[in-house]
């Protein structure tokens, strides 16, 4: 804020006291001298007041009694019974009785002047008309009526002595009131005298008063100035209404703005403008708040409004605060109106969102007891079938029956272990895809392979149709759209009745030079879908129907999993289906060609017995006792000489101790006490040994995640393997880099 630079405010409050003395001694001087005349006036006006004035008005006040006593008793003669002569015979009564004090100072007075009184001739007249009063009331009137013409002289000799009264006491009061003239003449000129002197000291102080107000006029403005810019810019509407008047006296200049309505001060019953914009009920309330001065309390509504410019429905809190004068009335009302759309949509939201929260919490309990059935069918199957091959000892087809259904289990419950796992990762956003060289007609070969067996078990007709198939070699996330295709095909095994039909589509479209469309259907006739379930399908761990009612196994992740991974992919999954009729599922994805030969990019497909590693040395980094064993046995099984450390700092002082290619290959798993398998690689490879570069490192982790692949590449390993572990994968990487490793070595 911007300073005074005029003089300070004490020395004009000083200036101001100064002057306020001078004016005070002037004012004490002119109120002793006022005093002086005044006393000389009290004297003269008490002179005539004691002596003419109230002479003059004693003699007026019996002069009027005699005129009104000369009507009444001519009233009274005329009609003597009426309600109107009993009222003025009681009104004279009443007169007669003041007329008393008159007639004594009107006496005393005439004495004083040399003149006899007037009491006795009064006295003698109201006799006398007393007497005419009686006589009328006899029913005598005419007596009455000449009585009455008896006292004429007397009243014309009264009402002269009385004029002549009046008439000294007059000239009396105009002496008096020359002589007062006189004295105020002389009072004035001492007033004038003062008063010069008083307004020059007003001046005075109003030229310094006018520099003090005009020094902070520039702080008043601005500060008007920084309101009006608030006012301008926050989102509640001030209104000040005045009660008396009927009009709005201030209005915030967003009312614009915020409103669309242009609400003027100083117009009366603005507040007419929202009928327009409100519903009748809030119309009502604010109207009744503005008409009505004597609300006592706040008032607060909410309720909807319509922008008069813009048409916007808005959601608006309005607050009337009543101001109040001593006496509790209500004068001024404060109108705050304020713009809670936002406010509201957000909280509506937070409630959606926690209904949602609800919800999904619901249907993960839901599937946690859906889900925990199903993994403890596989797992009972494995404990039993243990159980049997146990008691089946030298029995060797039934151990290998019991060993097969162990398998089958097993896979079960690994499918349902890595839906839970996918879905996690993608609602986190862990879930990357790949885009890698792959053949079309070999990925359909294999899932036509997987299904036909399951089909074939439960006696379906199952069918592939191949149409125009342009590219075969394409370039996409094979093992993604591998997932989407195979849950298509899985439900379908799963919902058809025994005898139906599921047929399996595939048809490329828009072929261009580097890419090419392929559409991937699914149909089958099995119980189709209700249409009020359709819209949930792909919502993650909802089924139809309830468990255990719901004969279907399953967590009901696959089709959230798929539709996740669809958009991913840039394609999207459509879906016809008719309860009882069967269902159709269709994915359309656009993938890259890739022209080159794949064989470099495919591993060829072995069995177990076909791998042999026999003179290679590996060294097993594991903390767990079950998966050494099961390591240490298929790796020995296959030829290797294996050699085992518990934590990774214990491998790095196996491989330091060994001379150089002691190890052909090194198996790590990543999490582990003391040192985890990450930083025991780094510390290998930052070893001085002439093999600390070349030795293989393979990472074997449950974590599958595109993170967790990076970070053991960038750590110094050479591939990455996820439990639980697929033998023949594990010997064909192991193959693959051993290879790699004895073209380096040469």
């Amino acid at each position: 804020m911007k300073k005074n630079k005029g003089m300070p405010i004490r020395n004009i409050n000083r200036l101001l006291i100064v002057a306020v003395i001078i004016i005070s001694i002037a004012v004490i001087l002119f109120s002793a001298v006022s005093i002086e005349n005044t006393d000389n006036l009290e004297q003269y006006v008490e002179a005539t007041y004691n002596n003419a004035y109230t002479m003059t008005i004693n003699a007026m006040d019996v002069k009027s009694y005699l005129y009104k006593s000369r009507e009444t008793m001519f009233d009274v003669v005329e009609s003597t019974h009426s309600d109107r002569t009993a009222a003025e015979l009681e009104q004279l009564y009443k007169k007669r009785e003041e007329l008393s004090i008159s007639l004594d100072r009107i006496d005393e007075w005439m004495k004083n002047t040399g003149q006899g009184g007037l009491r006795s001739s009064i006295r003698a007249l109201i006799a006398k008309n007393d007497q005419s009063i009686g006589l009328s009331f006899d029913g005598r009137q005419e007596e009455g009526a000449l009585l009455l013409e008896q006292n004429e002289p007397i009243y014309e000799e009264l009402d002269a002595i009385l004029d002549n009264l009046i008439a000294k006491g007059t000239e009396e009061i105009e002496s008096y009131v020359a002589q007062s003239h006189d004295l105020n003449m002389q009072t004035n000129r001492t007033v004038l005298i003062l008063g010069i002197i008083v307004i020059a000291l007003c001046l005075m102080t109003s030229i310094f008063s006018a520099r003090f107000i005009s020094s902070r006029n520039d702080e008043i403005y601005q500060r008007e100035t920084l309101f009006n810019i608030i006012m301008e810019n926050v989102d509640d509407v001030f209104i000040i209404y005045d009660y008396e008047t009927g009009d709005i006296e201030f209005s915030s200049q967003n009312a614009e703005r915020m409103l669309g309505l242009a609400i003027k001060p100083q117009v009366t019953n603005n507040y007419s403008l929202l009928k327009e914009y409100v519903s009748e009920d809030v119309y009502e309330q604010i109207s009744h708040a503005y008409d009505n001065g004597e609300m006592k309390k706040t008032l607060e509504l909410e309720y909807g409004f319509i922008h008069a410019q813009t048409g916007e429905r808005k959601l608006v809190r309005t607050r009337m605060y009543p101001y109040y004068d001593k006496n509790q009335k209500g004068y001024r009302l404060v109108s705050v109106t304020q713009d809670i759309t936002q406010d509201r949509q957000a909280q509506e939201a937070l409630l959606d969102a926690l209904n949602d929260a609800e919800h999904a919490n619901a249907v993960k309990r839901d599937f946690l007891s859906r889900v925990s059935h199903d993994l403890k069918t596989p797992i009972n199957a494995i404990v039993g079938m243990k159980a049997i091959a146990e008691m089946s000892v030298g029995d060797e087809e039934k151990t290998r029956d019991c060993l097969e259904k162990i398998d089958i289990a097993a896979r079960h419950l690994l499918d349902l272990v890595n839906d839970v796992l996918d879905i996690s990762r993608l609602e986190a956003g862990n879930m990357k895809l790949e885009r890698k060289p792959f053949d079309l007609g070999k990925m359909i070969d294999d899932i036509t392979s997987i299904i036909y067996s399951r089909a074939t078990e439960q006696e379906l007709h199952f069918n592939v149709v191949r149409e125009d198939m342009m590219q075969p070699n394409l370039i996409g996330d094979e093992t993604s759209i591998r997932q989407i295709v195979l849950n298509f095909l899985t439900n379908a095994v799963k919902f058809t009745g025994k005898g139906g039909n599921i047929t399996f589509f595939i048809r490329q479209h828009d072929l261009s030079e580097d890419t090419v469309f392929t559409r991937f259907t699914v149909r089958d006739d099995g119980i189709g879908i209700a249409a009020d379930f359709i819209e949930k399908i792909f919502v993650p761990f909802e089924q139809e129907g309830k468990p255990p009612v719901s004969r279907f196994r399953g967590a009901g992740l696959g089709l959230a999993i798929s539709k996740s991974l669809a958009s991913q992919l840039g394609g999207d999954i459509t879906v016809i289906s008719e309860e009882g009729e069967g269902s159709e599922f269709s994915f359309d994805i656009k993938m890259g060609i890739q022209a080159a030969e794949l064989e470099r990019h495919e591993r060829r497909s072995k069995e177990m017995d076909e791998f042999d590693f026999s003179g290679k040395r590996i060294l097993i980094v594991e903390d767990n006792d079950i998966n050494m064993e099961i390591s240490d046995a298929l790796l020995t099984t296959v030829g290797f000489e294996a050699e085992q450390a518990v934590n990774g700092k214990e491998a790095v002082i196996l491989f330091e101790e060994k001379p150089e290619h002691y190890y052909d290959i090194i198996l790590m798993d990543v999490h582990m006490p003391v040192m985890d398998g990450l930083e025991a690689t780094r510390a290998i490879r930052a070893s001085s040994k002439g093999d600390a570069g070349t030795v293989p490192v393979v990472a074997m982790t449950a974590n599958a995640s595109h993170e967790s692949i990076n970070e053991s590449i960038s750590s110094g390993m050479n591939a990455h393997i996820a439990k639980p572990i697929d033998p023949k994968e594990v010997l064909s990487i192991l193959e693959e880099l051993l290879a790699k490793k004895g073209g380096k070595d040469e």
